[in-house]
């Protein structure tokens, strides 16, 4: 199987930079702004998936977007929660493997994709 990353964050600068330093590292690297532009790309098997927890106002939080695409697609082996609260990264919530603040767990993130 390939190795597919997602990145769904509102923020374009976290998508980029996201995908500039992953890019050698998985096979296809792709990044969506909202939920709507995510589901097209949930079609294709992504074996690694990072949100965002707050993706705007009228959609759905990061950590239930997360629950819901691991149910539907089995090969997400690795999916992460990137956020710019006061979330508790140290508690993950059902279906997510790791919780990093943003933008200081930015490094961490990038380092644990490389290796995840």
């Amino acid at each position: 199987m390939q190795s597919v990353l997602l990145i769904v964050d509102d923020e374009q600068e976290i998508c980029r930079t996201v995908k500039r330093l992953l890019r050698n590292h998985f096979d296809a690297v792709l990044s969506a702004g909202s939920v709507s532009e995510a589901e097209p790309l949930l079609q294709q098997p992504v074996s690694h998936l990072v949100c965002d927890l707050f993706l705007g106002k009228d959609e759905p939080l990061g950590c239930d977007l997360i629950q819901t695409w691991r149910r539907r697609q089995p090969s997400i082996r690795y999916a992460a929660l990137f956020t710019g609260s006061t979330y508790q990264t140290s508690d993950s919530p059902p279906g997510v493997d790791r919780v990093f603040s943003k933008p200081g767990g930015l490094t961490d993130l990038i380092e644990t994709l490389r290796q995840a």
